[in-house]
């Protein structure tokens, strides 16, 4: 059966009219496709999940429609047992040339859903010429580089129970999930694909990028509750954007997000030593506070609970110095470089 394509000067998404999944997502300049396996991806459109870590990922009807022969916009909707209604409407931004994405589930009956992903992205492969022009950035922690996530993830068997670094990446939440809305993955030198969520709100969202046990990676943005104190629809009121990056290196993503979020009322106001709501105590009277550590919980027994650098305090560090000031070829929460490399960069001498 015929596909349903949104076309614009960038980028190319393939809705498959059976199921509803993104088959296909092309970066038309640069020649990339994310999905390598497309027959893959068709066969997991969406999935929702239940208080219980149970997930929802059958139907008994979809149905794809488009605005005309030249689609700008396509309609896929699913009928499920007990109920259950989704529906997700894509569009190509017309500023743009990105696809946004807004999804909507009717849930009558009240039932225990924890979350909602769509879109769901199965069946990405390689991108580069060679296994480590593939780089993975991701807001984890401290934030993830993490060059050909193909081999170096490890193979997550569920994905409910989360596990580092990326299979669950609660937003927002800088301890053990994500600091940002997006994640990108790109070919070095060449191009990538950009997801994020332009949430002005901030709401619960998940920013999941994993390698599957079956061997190929996933993507997807889990959607929360409306109201958590309601079991009513799940109404995403923000748009997910699918995007081409040009020029293949993780700053690309690190602009795009910044574009945007330099627009949103939480940092449209400048930089915070312009500003006369700063937080003074913080900014002036603290000489260093870790970032994304949980202090109140000590993990490095024997460590001063308090220390002063320079005559002003210094906020409790919890994990060993170490854990954050040496190169690792292995995973790791703390640390901010690529896997299997160099760091980025690390300030190691104190003004």
């Amino acid at each position: 059966m015929e596909q349903v394509a949104l076309d614009s000067p960038q980028l190319r998404v393939v809705i498959d009219s059976m199921t509803g999944a993104l088959r296909e997502i092309v970066h038309k300049r640069a020649q990339l496709a994310l999905i390598a396996a497309p027959e893959v991806a068709a066969q997991h459109p969406f999935m929702i999940v239940l208080d219980d870590g149970t997930t929802v990922r059958t139907w008994k009807r979809c149905t794809v429609t488009s605005d005309g022969k030249l689609a700008k916009a396509v309609t896929v909707r699913w009928a499920l047992d007990d109920g259950l209604e989704l529906s997700a409407r894509l569009h190509i931004d017309a500023a743009s040339g990105d696809v946004h994405c807004k999804t909507t589930l009717a849930n009558p009956r009240e039932l225990p859903v924890a979350a909602v992903a769509y879109p769901y992205l199965a069946g990405i492969g390689r991108l580069g010429d060679m296994p480590d022009d593939d780089e993975l950035v991701h807001p984890y922690a401290t934030g993830f580089l993490v060059r050909n996530p193909l081999d170096h993830l490890p193979p997550v068997a569920s994905e409910t129970e989360g596990g580092e670094p990326i299979s669950l990446g609660l937003y927002p939440e800088g301890f053990s999930g994500s600091t940002m809305q997006f994640m990108a993955y790109s070919a070095a030198g060449r191009g990538g694909f950009y997801i994020a969520a332009e949430d002005p709100l901030g709401r619960e969202k998940w920013l999941n990028f994993y390698r599957h046990i079956e061997g190929d990676l996933r993507a997807s943005i889990w959607h929360g509750p409306t109201s958590h104190a309601t079991r009513g629809e799940i109404a995403v009121q923000y748009p997910v954007v699918l995007a081409a990056l040009d020029g293949g290196a993780w700053y690309d993503a690190a602009e795009r997000y910044k574009a945007w979020a330099m627009t949103q009322p939480w940092a449209s106001q400048g930089p915070l030593w312009d500003r006369d709501d700063r937080s003074r105590w913080l900014l002036e009277e603290v000489g260093l506070c870790t970032f994304g550590i949980n202090a109140r919980h000590s993990r490095a027994p024997g460590w001063p609970q308090s220390i002063v650098l320079r005559g002003r305090p210094f906020c409790t560090c919890s994990a060993p110095i170490g854990r954050v000031s040496r190169p690792t070829t292995g995973i790791t929460s703390q640390a901010a470089w690529p896997i299997g490399s160099r760091p980025l960069s690390i300030q190691t001498t104190w003004p």
